[in-house]
């Protein structure tokens, strides 16, 4: 009961059997020392690589990764790389045919079975019988992985796996590598350890793709220059064709102004008007021929109210009571007509004005046109991208310490967005006013 408990604990702790008569070899250099073991059990989950001793016609045992252990003159041995030791991997099996771990160096073989049945310790070619008994020959397992060189075959697979995985790993690292930073980091890496030479090449891949970067940011730095000077240039035709059709407009403006005001200065006797024909004038009065149903025929009017013929009459459709003849006097008549007069004139002096006015404010629009796509050439042409806002006379009045007026804004980017500088042009009462950083404003006409 005391073994069993004692091979449970040390197969449970250590995974294998501990023998105290275990051998220690010399390998040579490269290799060094290593322990035979002399136990007859193992762990079938026990860490380590397994391989095969085959006995050679000439009866010299030989190192193979794979055999079939049915053959008498094959054995199969573990070997813990860790430990640096070798085990005997071959099981016991009991009557009931199951294999079983030894936990000592000796073992009964009573009822040992064929090998070409089972691989089991009774029949291995390295231990000794005497009887039913059996213990590990420690000399001639021994000598068998001496001249097998296995354990030096192993530490050569081992190595060339470990060599095997660090090249795959190299080579995935290099072609994983898709931006210049991963492949400064292979090169940087690998510098002192390049097999295959790849470390020029991932240099050379880092540049391109640097180069590419660069070449595509140009493209989209003079995408956005040409898009930003392709819209200003059509806001600029749109505000010009704008500006166009507003004068236009307001020269139509004035010549039916001016027709309507001769129109009403040359009414006389019969004229017609979109009131009806003239039946009789009093100063600023005529009386018009225009039936309305319930309500008479002829009504009293004033002259400026009355259009050309083809103009709804709105004076008297929809009257609710008829309109009555006035009652003028020569003198009230004339002092109507002085008055309208004056009036006349004032108005046109007063359009007369606002006509000028806006004609310096088009003159001075246009030169603060120019202006603008002078400097957002300027900027363009050394390799800022242009940016204009049209600002507001409410923005313009805190730039302008309270001069408000149209302005625009020109500011000068860097390809990060950030303002060089910027200048806001005004157009105030004719005048154009800049002002560059924090420097005074300027106006000049």
């Amino acid at each position: 009961m005391r073994k069993i408990v004692l091979f449970v604990l040390c197969t449970l702790f250590y995974g294998y059997v501990v023998a105290s008569d275990n051998v220690e070899i010399d390998l040579g250099d490269g290799v060094g020392k290593w322990e035979v073991s002399s136990g007859l059990g193992y762990l079938p989950n026990k860490p380590g690589e397994t391989a095969y001793l085959v006995k050679s016609a000439k009866g010299k045992w030989e190192y193979e990764s794979n055999a079939h252990v049915s053959s008498p003159n094959v054995e199969r041995v573990k070997i813990d790389l860790n430990l640096r030791r070798i085990f005997l991997d071959a099981p016991h099996l009991n009557l009931g045919g199951e294999i079983y771990s030894f936990p000592s160096n000796t073992r009964d073989c009573v009822h040992p079975a064929e090998r070409k049945q089972f691989y089991h310790v009774c029949l291995s070619n390295f231990v000794k019988r005497s009887g039913n008994s059996i213990e590990m020959d420690m000399e001639a397992f021994s000598q068998a992985v001496k001249d097998s060189g296995v354990i030096q075959r192993i530490i050569e697979k081992q190595e060339y796996e470990r060599k095997w995985a660090a090249r795959k790993k190299y080579r995935d690292e290099f072609f994983q590598a898709n931006t210049p930073i991963d492949l400064e980091k292979f090169a940087e890496k690998y510098k002192s350890d390049d097999p295959e030479s790849l470390v020029p090449k991932a240099i050379e891949k880092a540049a391109n793709l640097k180069k590419t970067a660069a070449e595509e940011a140009k493209q989209r730095e003079q995408a956005e220059i040409a898009r930003i000077a392709a819209q200003t240039k059509e806001e600029a035709e749109q505000r010009k064709q704008a500006e166009i059709q507003r004068k236009q407009e307001e020269v139509r403006r004035k010549q039916d102004s001016a027709q309507l005001t001769s129109f009403r200065r040359g009414i006389k006797m019969t004229s017609k008007t979109n009131c009806g024909p003239v039946l009789e004038i009093k100063g600023a009065l005529i009386k018009v021929y225009f039936p309305i149903q319930n309500y008479g025929n002829e009504h009293w009017i004033n002259k400026d109210e009355v259009f050309p013929p083809g103009k709804q009459c709105d004076l008297l459709i929809g009257k609710s009571t008829t309109v009555q003849p006035v009652a003028v006097s020569q003198q009230s008549v004339a002092e109507e007509e002085r008055q309208k007069r004056m009036s006349d004139q004032a108005e046109m002096e007063r359009k007369s004005r606002e006509a000028k006015a806006e004609q310096q404010r088009a003159d001075a629009f246009e030169r603060l046109e120019k202006w603008a796509l002078f400097l957002e050439k300027t900027c363009a042409s050394g390799g800022g991208i242009p940016y204009r806002q049209t600002m507001g006379q409410a923005g313009m009045s805190a730039i302008q310490n309270g001069r408000p007026g149209e302005a625009i804004d020109v500011s000068c980017r860097n390809v990060h967005g950030v303002k060089r500088g910027a200048v806001w042009i005004s157009q105030n009462d004719g005048k154009i006013c800049r002002v560059i950083g924090n420097h005074p404003m300027e106006c000049q006409y």
